[in-house]
């Protein structure tokens, strides 16, 4: 395989919920590998959606913005912020050193940037991404009862609480970040680079082309530096959730399979651009990325495209491929068995529903990335069920971080295997299991969340699922196989009655 590798920092986050859609409150942390359970309508979606958003106002990958980690540098440039739209004023004044000469960033000026960059991302960004990936104002999104929520977000680095009240956006409310030191070397004048050397216990020196003393300073080398010095204390603050995040939505089988007509369609629109207004029906954020994702799917092979080969040949026993065509659309999604290419509303439910997954995992998703699925093991049948839950918790040993809304206790039965054979001797789990030797879960490695409803409150709270070596819990399912049996005992019973009448 070969891609790019993922970035050294861990993704830290925990997101505290309040009156957001059905769900009255709850927290969530972000695992390896985080699974939503719980009945329709209890506030899975919303939760999931969330957490894109979350990511999306820290790497907004759908305004077209590059990785956000570059080579192999200590921290991610988030280009897209910009210090000067703070206005602070003198306040973040930053003074140009002399060649050879180094000297501190103010620590008020580094608070207030620090600060700065929680407003822009948890105030502006996360108000936009909200709204974007749900695809309604905010004033729709307070649980019904309600005229606010809340969202809090906690990582190593910072911890932050944006409040909707009524207003067209989220406020800060409280916010708190890790101390930074903030030195700037002055550097030959003719060199034009700005570089960044981690020195450590928070400490960063970035070195600045510093003019000559017997020339004027040039006001806009102090912009750049302000604004330079201001991307790195944002990227240092938000660097473990500063990274792509990827959403597979619900019935993405019928929305991949519209997709091409879509594009058509607006292609043929955009000739009447000038002579009528071109109209296009709003999407969600969510499912919009989605498809745009496929629409401008690259051809070059990422870091998973072996493992997504091998996992479809298992699950669909074909090929998963994009049909390119020489016109100005996007090229026609086909599964390719024994040589033939069927197109995908010809194909089986099991194909169509695991094609976009398959072609994420070979053009687009690379270690670090997250990647939510909402429901994978839909259309599944249980052996195939298994199979998903090994391609993900391949997944998640390769450095992705994996979140899933399920149904599906099979899905949950084998995770729970592969939690077990954690304390299986790696020879073992190959020879007597026929797993590769790497292949287990830890219970640190798993978050499992019930979104179960509240009487009181009248909505759902979000509960942490205890997990440990020997699995994850069943009990939401327990209690409907519990009731199966019920039933399915006293009809006998009342069969075997009237049998003997």
């Amino acid at each position: 395989m070969s891609g790019k590798t993922a970035p050294n920092e861990e993704v830290s986050l925990k997101i505290t919920i309040r009156d957001f859609g059905p769900i009255a409150r709850g927290q969530v942390e972000l695992r390896p590998l985080t699974l939503f359970v719980g009945p329709n309508n209890s506030g899975k979606s919303y939760a999931a959606m969330l957490l894109h958003a979350v990511f999306e106002a820290c790497c907004p990958l759908g305004a077209g913005r590059p990785s956000p980690w570059v080579g192999n540098g200590p921290f991610p440039f988030l280009v897209w912020l910009d210090a000067q739209s703070l206005r602070f004023g003198e306040a973040t004044r930053i003074r140009i050193p002399e060649a050879g000469e180094e000297v501190a960033v103010n620590p008020e000026t580094v608070r207030r940037l620090s600060v700065g960059a929680l407003k822009q991302v948890w105030g502006v960004g996360l108000s936009v991404e909200i709204s974007r990936s749900l695809g309604c104002p905010l004033s729709e999104l307070a649980r019904i009862g309600k005229r606010t929520f809340s969202v809090g977000m906690e990582s190593r680095k910072y911890a932050a609480e944006a409040v909707y009240d009524k207003k067209q956006q989220l406020r800060l409310a409280e916010h708190r970040t890790d101390a930074i030191d903030v030195r700037l070397r002055g550097s030959d004048p003719g060199r034009s680079a700005f570089t960044v050397e981690e020195k450590g216990a928070g400490t960063y020196v970035m070195s600045v082309p510093s003019s000559k003393a017997s020339q004027p300073r040039a006001p806009s080398t102090e912009l750049l530096a302000a604004d330079l010095v201001y991307q790195l204390i944002a990227s240092l603050v938000l660097k473990s959730t500063a990274r792509p995040c990827y959403y597979l939505p619900a019935a993405r089988s019928g929305i991949l399979q519209a997709h091409r007509a879509l594009a058509a369609g607006v292609v043929r629109r955009s000739s009447y651009i000038g002579a009528e207004p071109l109209e296009i029906p709003p999407f969600p954020g969510a499912v919009a990325d989605f498809v745009s994702t496929l629409l401008t799917l690259p051809e070059d092979k990422k870091h998973f495209y072996p493992l997504a080969q091998r996992v479809e040949n298992d699950l669909v026993g074909g090929e998963i491929t994009v049909r390119r065509t020489e016109r100005n659309l996007p090229g026609e999604i086909v599964y390719r068995f024994r040589g033939v290419d069927i197109p995908l509303h010809r194909s089986s439910s099991t194909v169509s529903e695991f094609a976009p997954l398959a072609l994420y995992l070979k053009h687009v998703v690379e270690p670090g990335s997250v990647l939510i699925i909402e429901e994978p093991e839909a259309h599944l049948h249980p052996h195939n069920q298994r199979i998903m839950a090994k391609l993900l918790v391949e997944l998640v040993r390769n450095g992705v971080y994996v979140a899933v809304t399920t149904h599906s206790d099979w899905l949950i039965q084998q995770l729970t295997s592969f939690l077990m054979l954690a304390n299986v001797r790696p020879a073992a789990r190959q020879a007597k299991f026929g797993y590769p030797r790497d292949l287990y879960l830890r219970p640190e490695d798993v978050g499992a969340y019930v979104f179960a409803y509240d009487g009181r409150s009248r909505a759902y709270k979000i509960r942490a699922i205890e997990v440990t070596d020997e699995g994850i819990p069943e009990d939401e399912f327990m209690r409907i196989h519990e009731a199966l049996y019920d039933e399915m005992i006293q009809i006998e019973r009342h069969a075997a009655r009237r049998r003997a009448e």
